[in-house]
């Protein structure tokens, strides 16, 4: 108590006593304020440590995002050329189908042109059996039954002249590709090889008898007019029925695949179809999915800002105080330590000296 109340009494009757305790107090808040800024320095290096570490961090991480988007981009565009090839390759099939089912259709009509021509022939056939029939009828005389059964005979031999010629065109043109076997084509060959050569032993036997004709006699002439126009007769009509076989199987055979093929390009057309509205989804639901990567996106950015926003506006206060901080700290440092020091001076040096511990407490508390 007596040493306290000495150094007050010192304080107020000896100059000197107060000018030291001032300067120590002076040199006491300069160490202080000195140790303040050494250590806001370290902070602030430390902080600049952190942020390129921070900076390298969130590079990294944009760069193994931009990897994984890179490769989920080219994984996506392998795919869809996959899918586009196997589309592309749906509709070549189809166009192909579509093309084959042109030609068969051609095809359909040509045969069905034939049968109408095989027909035309057997009409003109009875036509002519007929007209035979009324000549030899209407004449009295039987030596004429002769020269009517040659006119009968020329006229079967150019029917089966014609049927052979039919037989080659149809045999010389092209094997259909209708998904028909080897074998049924081989066989179908077969058939109409058969014809041809039945037609051919016809057309041979048929002039063999118009030779005949020459050696037979009136009255015989007049017997075998009945008899041969019955042969005739039974030919033609087995002849007919072979010569409409062929024709028919491949006309049923055409039909039928194109009833198949139309089945199929209706299938393919379906499947074509899925894909497409596959492809529609799978575009939506992509859409959808980048819009909601770049809503999260646009969310982490505006909080992103935010929070640099907040740490500038912190470091803009800091570097403020320290301005301030060091400012003060070089008006002291000027400043004569036996100096005597007026009430406004050490109100100003107080005042930088709370400023900048509010500042130091503010910054600490962020």
């Amino acid at each position: 108590m007596a040493e306290t109340l000495l150094m007050e009494h010192l304080k107020k009757n000896n100059s000197d006593l107060r000018d030291m305790l001032r300067a120590a107090g002076q040199n006491e808040i300069a160490d202080h304020w000195n140790d303040q800024i050494n250590e806001r320095n370290k902070l602030k290096h430390s902080e600049n440590i952190g942020q390129i570490v921070s900076d390298e961090m969130q590079s990294d991480i944009k760069m193994y995002e931009d990897k994984h988007n890179v490769e989920i981009e080219l994984k996506r565009l392998q795919d869809k050329e996959k899918h586009l090839e196997y589309l592309q390759k749906q509709l070549c099939e189809l166009n192909n189908r579509e093309t084959e089912a042109k030609r068969l259709v051609e095809k359909e009509k040509d045969l069905i042109k034939q049968l109408a021509k095989i027909d035309q022939l057997e009409h003109e056939r009875r036509i002519i059996e007929e007209k035979c029939q009324r000549e030899l009828y209407g004449r009295a005389l039987l030596h004429q039954h002769q020269t009517a059964l040659r006119r009968r005979s020329l006229s079967v031999q150019n029917e089966l002249k014609a049927d052979l010629d039919w037989l080659n065109q149809l045999t010389e043109q092209e094997n259909f590709d209708y998904e028909a076997d080897i074998e049924r084509r081989q066989k179908e060959k077969e058939n109409i090889l058969a014809i041809q050569k039945l037609v051919e032993y016809e057309l041979q036997k048929e002039q063999i008898r118009e030779l005949e004709l020459n050696e037979l006699e009136v009255y015989e002439a007049s017997k075998l007019w009945a008899k041969r126009e019955e042969e005739w007769r039974n030919e033609t009509a087995i002849r007919q029925k072979l010569l409409h076989e062929p024709v028919h199987y491949q006309l049923t055979a055409i039909q039928q695949f194109q009833h198949d093929e139309l089945i199929s390009r209706e299938e393919l057309l379906e499947k074509i179809e899925n894909i497409n509205l596959y492809d529609k989804l799978e575009e939506a639901t992509r859409h959808d999915q980048v819009n909601e990567q770049c809503c999260q996106l646009n969310n982490q950015l505006a909080d992103k800002i935010k929070s640099n926003q907040l740490i500038e506006n912190e470091l803009k206060a800091d570097l403020e105080a320290q301005q301030k901080a060091e400012l003060a700290y070089e008006y002291l440092k000027s400043m004569n330590p036996t100096s005597t020091f007026s009430e406004n001076t050490w109100s100003r040096i107080g005042g930088y000296f709370f400023y900048h511990l509010f500042a130091n407490t503010m910054f600490q508390h962020h």
